[in-house]
């Protein structure tokens, strides 16, 4: 039997992977794979077949140490992997000169961190980078009267970075998504970095730490212009400095996660947020939240979980006429009753009315309270488990 049709794809067990190195031995298959996605361990004699292979898929095997043997598939765009737990990279991963995707994932709900070697700049056609947590060395000096960089000239998307030196951000500068977690994100070295990446459309800040120290936003120019998504995460920053997030030009998507911002209060200032269209803000302490329409002037989704204290949307909602949705999701029954009134009120003005949909609506208040002053560590523990979902997600 000989197999002349050329197969681009291949997904398949490891007893069906055997079968086909075989065939290869025998003279049977062509080595004609260019995308195969296998669940068993590998060795160097066994990808000969495949040496022109362009994606390869191991994120079903979990692996303890970088597979070597891949370092011989030079033609590779796409390489997945999956570690049990921290991953030391080689600094041979250069001879991978074609690779454009590069994906580490780590076991469920587990945080890994890789820590790239200085090798890893050679990669010139690399465009996403996806790791739970991952370190870049700062990149060769190429004229240092110049002040120039090696970098990621074609790099779309890097997240998790934790290395935040100027030598690493002018690195990737090219890069339209971002995902930051730090330890901390109070230092101005971030903040000052931030400004090189002119193309940077969607920016997720998370921070890991429990320390209660403060991200501080002194302005809008903390942040390119050119921003549209931006979700915080347990970066505790004091409420007011959203006016400055306000003034971003062309933000669009907002989302604050996880006692993104302290305080029980919420007032807005200035008149901003000019072309947000979703806001979510999600496990917060957050009491009283007092806006006009002024403030969010078309806003189209208003999104709200898991927040136990506020009562009351701003009635001036009402006055939006952009606002189609809002979504409340573990909040008190006053909350969905505030939102019912901005639904009545759209429809007296004669507007179309919000879509209104509330879901696991939370009733018992004081039992909440309870839980977080006497199973602390727990809350803690559980809202930790609940990160690596938080990294593995989607940008925004």
């Amino acid at each position: 039997m000989t197999w002349e049709k050329r197969l681009n794809l291949a997904k398949v067990h490891d007893l069906i992977y055997y079968l086909c190195l075989r065939e290869f031995q025998r003279g049977n298959v062509r080595s004609k794979f260019q995308s195969i996605c296998i669940s068993t361990v590998i060795h160097q004699s066994q990808l000969i077949p495949f040496k022109l292979l362009r994606v390869l898929d191991l994120s079903d095997v979990k692996i303890d140490d970088f597979p070597v043997e891949i370092l011989s598939l030079i033609w590779l765009r796409y390489l997945s992997l999956r570690c049990r737990e921290n991953l030391d990279i080689p600094p041979e991963i250069c001879r991978l000169w074609n690779l454009q995707t590069f994906i580490v994932q780590g076991p469920i709900r587990s945080v890994i961190t890789i820590n790239f070697p200085e090798e890893i700049w050679g990669l010139k056609q690399l465009r996403h980078l996806k790791v739970s947590k991952f370190y870049l060395p700062k990149t060769p000096t190429v004229s240092a009267d110049k002040g120039s960089y090696a970098g990621f000239s074609n790099i779309q998307t890097a997240s998790y970075l934790s290395s935040c030196w100027k030598e690493v951000i002018l690195g990737i500068q090219n890069v339209k998504k971002l995902g930051i977690t730090k330890d901390y994100l109070w230092d101005y070295e971030l903040l000052d970095n931030l400004v090189y990446l002119q193309q940077l459309e969607i920016l997720s800040l998370i921070c890991v730490s429990y320390s209660h120290v403060s991200l501080i936003i002194p302005s809008a120019k903390a942040f390119p212009a050119t921003l549209k998504k931006l979700k915080l995460y347990r970066t505790h920053l004091d409420w007011s400095y959203l006016d400055n997030i306000a003034e971003l030009p062309n933000l669009e998507v907002l989302k604050l996660m996880d006692d993104a911002c302290d305080g029980v209060e919420w007032h807005p200032t200035v008149r901003g947020f000019t072309r947000l269209k979703f806001l979510l803000i999600e496990n917060n302490d957050l009491k009283y939240w007092k806006a006009t329409d002024d403030n969010f002037p078309v806003l189209e989704r208003l999104v709200l979980s898991n927040l136990y204290y506020l009562e009351e949307i701003p009635i001036e909602f009402a006055d939006i006429h952009t606002l189609q949705l809002i979504e409340l999701t573990m909040c008190l029954p006053e909350l969905g009753k505030s939102a019912a009134q901005i639904q009545q009120k759209q429809e007296d003005l004669g507007n179309n009315p919000v879509n209104v949909r509330i879901s696991h609506p939370c009733k018992y208040i004081v039992f909440i309270i309870v839980t977080h002053c006497l199973s602390f560590p727990q809350v803690i523990h559980k809202s930790f488990l609940a990160l690596p979902h938080i990294l593995s997600q989607k940008y925004l």
